[in-house]
C-alpha cells in the first residue's frame, strides 16, 4: 500500500511555473568594506553586499542570502589573496572566487561550529590558503584551502577570551583582538601579548605599507614591536578607534566619539590632520586604490531618524561620490499589502514607518504626528505595525497595535488616524485587517478587545461612528474567541477563522437576498450565521486552530493551521466536504508542508496555493490526491533543523530573509506576492503555470541501468541522463536514495548527465541489498522522484 502511494504521488504531472525570488531588505548602515580588482564591496547589516565598479557606483548590485550568501547581517569583509570571504550573523561564511569578474559562491553553514560570525581574516601561507573566523562567544574556527578544520576556545586551548572582535594574519601568525587584550596564535600555541597596551578593548587591526601592524582600541592606535613583543603607543583620536586601514604610507584611523559620531584622522609622515565626513554617522573605512567610506545618512523630524547605508569615495581634496543605498526601512515586518496599483507596502514591526515600493524606487511614511483626525504621518507614540490591506478604491489601511488605524489616501498620501475618540473605532488592540471588494473594513482585534470585529462600512466617511458596526458576539465570533482571519467566498458571505471555534460562515444578506443585491451591512436581523465548521471528515487536521483563509479561483476555500484543508461548502446542508488536506511533510518521499505552523495563504494567478509556515514557503500544486508540493526555506532555518536536512536538499535553500515568517499576499493579478518576515521580506513574481521551465526538464530525468547490478566492484556504476543543460560541474545536481521504509541509503550532491555516481554501497560501506529503491533528484529547488530496481 505504501508503495502505491507513493508511485501515484511522484508520477504525477507536476504543472510547473518560474518563481522569481526578491529579498526586500533594510539597509541601513554599511558594516565593512573591501576593494578588489577595481571593485568595492560593501557589507550590509541586514541587506546582503553591494558591489559596483570602483568608477561607476550606480552600476552597482547586490548579493544576498540564497543562492549568493549564507546570510544578509554581514559583519565583516576580507580578502585573503585568494577569495573573497564574508563574514554574517546569523548565516556562516560564504566564500567567493572571482568577486569582480564572474562571482563564484560557496556557502559555509553546517560545520563550523557556529553561525553568528563576528569577524574574519585569511591569506596565503606556504602556498595554501588560512583563513579564520570568529564566532560570537564561541571562540575561533579554522578553513585550510577550503576545508573546514580546528576550533579553539579559552577553555580548551587558552585563548584570552571567546568574545572576538578582530582577526588579522600577520607574519604566518594569527592576531586576535577581544574586549579584553590580544592573542597571538603561532607555532599552534595561543599567548596573550598586552604588553604596553593602555586599553585592552581591541576593535581591529591593519598593516602599514611597511608591514607593520597596528592594533585600533578604544584609547588609541599602538604599533606590535615583535623583538620585544610589545605594543607601543602611536596615536589617539580622543574616541575609540574602530576601524584601520592604510596605503602607500598613509594610516586612516576611524573612531567613534560619546555621542556616537565618526571622527576621521589619517597620518602620512608621522603627521596627524582630521578629515571632514560628509554625514555624521561613519562606521566603516577602507583605503585601497581609492579611499572609501560607509555608514548611515540621517533626516531628523521631531524624535524620529529616516536612516539609510551610503558608500563614499574621496577623490584629491574631498568626497567626490555619496552613493545612497535607499530600501525598505522595515527590518522586522509583518504587516504587508498591494495597493491596486501594484505598489508594495511594508510595514514596521516596530511601528517607526512604512515602506512603498513603487516601479524599483522606494517612498516612506515616517514623521510623527500628533494623534488626530486631520493629521500626518505615523502616531508618534510608536506602535507595532501587525497588518495592512488595501481597498478596491486605492487606500491603504495600517494598523498600529495598541494607538488606532492608519487611512492613506492612494492618490494623495494623505496619513489619517482613526481611533476610538476620532472614529467609531471599538479598540485599538487590532490584529488583521481585511478588505471587502466594495470596499468595507473589516478589523479584527485581540483579548484586550474582547475579541471584537469591527466593520467600515463606508471607509470614505470614517469619522462618523455611524458607518461602523461590531459583530454580535453571540452569533458571531463567540465570547472569548479570537478571530484570526477573514475571507470574502462571494460578495455577500464572509468566513472568519475563529481559535477554538473553527470557521464560522456569516451571510450578510442571510437566505431572502444574494449576492447581487444591495447589502445590509447594518440590518443584523437578516443575518444568517452557520454554526462553525470544526472538523471535516478524511482529514485529522484542525480547524479549530485555523488562523488563515484564502479563497481558490475555482471557488473553494482553503484553510491553515496545523496544515491546509481545501473544502467545498453547501449552504443549503451546512455542510463543508473535505477536496484537499496537507499536512507537516515527516519522510523525505512525502508529500507534505516544511513545517506544520501555518501562518498565511495566498492564492496566484495559476489557482495554486501559496502556504507560509514559521520557518519557510510551500506552494501547492493539484487538488485531491493529485497534489505536489514545492519547498523554500532559508539557510540558518536549513541548517540549524537536522529534520530538514533529512527531508530536504540543500537545493531547497532559496532568497528568503528568514528566520520566522508572518504573512503572505497577493497583488490583483495574482503574478506578484510578498512575503514579511522578522528579517525583512521578499516580493515574488510568478509565470504562467505552462511555461517551459528547468522543472519540466528535470521531470524527463531518468536513470540507468535500471533495473541495475549494483555491484560495487564490476560492472557500470549508476547514471543519470536527460538531465537540463545546467547541470554542470559548477552547479551539480543532488542524487539521494531511499530504501521503501524511507530511510537515506545514500547521498551524492555533486551528480553531472551521464556520469557515474554511486557503486551500490550505502553511506557506511555496506553492499545494499536486492529490492526497490527510490532516487530522488533535485536541482535548483526543483525535485524528481523515479523508482530503481537493484538485482543480484
Amino acid at each position: 500500500m505504501a508503495v502505491g502511494i507513493l508511485l501515484l504521488v511522484t508520477a504525477m504531472p507536476a504543472r510547473s511555473q518560474t518563481v522569481d525570488l526578491q529579498p526586500l531588505l533594510i539597509r541601513h548602515d554599511v558594516t565593512a568594506i573591501v576593494e578588489v580588482g577595481g571593485h568595492v564591496f560593501a557589507g550590509l547589516d541586514g541587506g546582503g553586499v553591494t558591489v559596483a565598479p570602483a568608477d561607476d557606483l550606480d552600476a552597482f548590485e547586490v548579493w544576498t542570502a540564497g543562492s549568493d550568501l549564507s546570510g544578509n547581517i554581514v559583519t565583516d569583509l576580507a580578502w585573503s589573496g585568494s577569495h573573497l570571504w564574508i563574514a554574517t550573523s546569523g548565516g556562516g561564511l560564504t566564500r567567493v572566487t572571482d568577486p569582480a569578474g564572474t562571482p563564484v559562491f560557496r556557502q559555509y553553514a553546517n560545520n563550523l561550529g557556529g553561525l553568528d560570525i563576528t569577524a574574519v581574516a585569511g591569506a596565503i601561507v606556504g602556498g595554501s590558503e588560512r583563513v579564520y573566523y570568529a564566532m560570537e562567544e564561541a571562540g575561533i574556527g579554522q578553513i585550510v584551502d577550503g576545508l573546514s578544520g580546528n576550533l579553539y576556545t579559552a577553555e580548551q586551548d587558552g585563548l584570552i577570551s571567546n568574545n572576538v572582535n578582530a582577526l588579522q594574519v600577520w607574519q604566518g601568525q594569527l592576531f586576535i583582538g577581544t574586549p579584553v587584550g590580544v592573542s597571538r596564535f603561532a607555532g599552534n600555541v595561543f599567548t596573550n601579548q598586552n604588553a604596553g597596551m593602555g586599553s585592552l578593548v581591541i576593535n581591529d587591526f591593519a598593516i602599514e605599507s611597511d608591514g607593520s601592524l597596528l592594533a585600533a582600541t578604544n584609547g588609541g592606535i599602538y604599533r606590535w614591536n615583535d623583538e620585544a613583543s610589545t605594543w607601543q603607543y602611536v596615536w589617539s583620536l580622543d574616541a575609540a578607534v574602530m576601524d584601520l586601514s592604510c596605503r602607500q604610507g598613509e594610516i586612516w584611523a576611524l573612531g567613534v566619539d560619546g555621542s556616537g559620531n565618526g571622527v576621521l584622522q589619517t597620518a602620512s609622515g608621522g603627521v596627524w590632520r582630521t578629515v571632514v565626513l560628509p554625514t555624521a554617522k561613519c562606521r566603516a573605512l577602507y583605503a585601497g586604490e581609492e579611499l572609501w567610506i560607509g555608514g548611515r545618512s540621517q533626516q531628523i523630524s521631531g524624535s524620529r531618524a529616516l536612516e539609510q547605508a551610503y558608500l563614499g569615495r574621496r577623490g584629491a581634496e574631498d568626497w567626490d561620490t555619496l552613493l545612497d543605498l535607499r530600501a525598505s526601512l522595515a527590518q522586522t515586518v509583518e504587516g504587508i499589502a498591494f495597493a491596486p496599483n501594484g505598489d508594495a507596502w511594508i510595514g514596521d514591526w516596530r511601528g517607526f514607518h512604512l515602506s512603498r515600493l513603487r516601479d524599483g524606487a522606494w517612498s516612506y511614511v515616517w514623521e510623527p504626528a500628533d494623534v488626530a483626525a486631520d493629521s500626518n504621518g505615523m502616531f508618534s507614540t510608536g506602535g507595532n505595525v501587525l497588518c495592512m490591506a488595501a481597498g478596491p478604491d486605492g487606500t491603504v489601511w495600517a494598523n498600529q497595535f495598541t494607538k488606532g488605524l492608519l487611512r492613506i489616501d492612494g492618490t494623495t498620501g494623505k496619513v489619517n488616524h482613526l481611533t476610538t475618540t476620532s472614529s467609531g473605532l471599538s479598540g485599538a488592540n487590532v490584529v488583521n485587517l481585511v478588505t471587502h471588494p466594495d470596499g468595507p473594513l473589516f478589523a479584527l482585534h485581540d483579548n484586550a478587545d474582547s475579541y471584537r470585529i469591527d466593520v467600515l462600512t463606508d471607509p470614505a466617511r470614517w469619522r462618523d461612528p455611524g458607518n461602523w458596526l461590531t459583530l454580535p458576539l453571540a452569533v458571531g465570533s463567540g465570547t472569548g474567541f479570537r478571530a484570526w482571519d477573514a475571507v470574502v467566498e462571494r460578495r455577500d458571505v464572509v468566513w472568519f477563522a475563529i481559535q477554538g471555534m473553527g470557521l464560522v460562515r456569516w451571510d450578510i444578506n442571510g437566505d431572502q437576498a444574494g449576492p447581487d443585491d444591495p447589502l445590509t451591512w447594518t440590518d443584523q436581523s437578516d443575518d444568517r450565521w452557520d454554526d462553525p465548521v470544526s472538523t471535516i471528515a478524511g482529514t485529522a487536521l484542525n480547524l479549530n486552530s485555523a488562523v488563515a483563509l484564502a479563497l481558490g479561483r475555482d471557488g473553494t476555500l482553503w484553510a491553515g493551521g496545523n496544515g491546509v484543508v481545501q473544502f467545498t461548502y453547501d449552504e443549503n446542508a451546512s455542510i463543508a466536504t473535505l477536496v484537499t488536506a496537507v499536512s507537516e511533510k515527516f519522510t523525505p518521499t512525502s508529500v507534505g508542508l516544511i513545517n506544520g505552523n501555518v501562518v498565511d495563504l495566498a492564492v496566484d494567478v495559476n489557482g495554486d496555493v501559496w502556504v507560509a509556515t514559521r520557518t519557510g514557503l510551500n506552494l501547492v500544486r493539484g487538488t485531491g490526491r493529485n497534489v505536489s508540493v514545492a519547498a523554500w526555506i532559508d539557510l540558518p532555518n536549513f541548517y540549524s533543523s537536522t529534520t530538514y536536512q533529512a527531508l530536504y536538499s540543500p537545493n531547497t535553500i532559496a532568497a528568503l530573509p528568514g528566520l520566522s515568517y508572518r504573512k503572505i499576499v497577493a497583488d490583483a493579478t495574482g503574478r506578484r506576492l510578498l512575503l514579511s518576515a522578522d528579517q525583512g521580506a521578499v516580493l515574488l513574481t510568478v509565470g504562467s503555470g505552462g511555461d517551459a521551465t528547468d522543472q519540466d526538464m528535470l521531470a524527463g530525468a531518468f536513470c540507468y541501468p535500471n533495473p541495475w547490478v549494483g555491484n560495487p566492484t564490476a560492472g557500470p556504476g549508476l547514471r543519470l541522463g536527460n538531465l537540463p543543460g545546467g547541470v554542470t560541474t559548477d552547479d551539480p545536481a543532488l542524487a539521494e536514495v531511499y530504501d521503501l521504509q524511507g530511510e537515506l541509503v545514500y547521498r551524492d550532491t555533486h551528480v553531472v548527465a551521464d556520469t557515474s555516481f554511486w557503486n551500490g554501497t550505502n553511506r557506511m560501506g555496506a553492499i545494499i541489498q536486492t529490492g526497490m529503491y527510490l532516487l530522488r533528484v533535485s536541482w535548483r529547488g526543483s525535485e524528481t522522484t523515479m523508482i530503481l530496481a537493484v538485482v543480484r
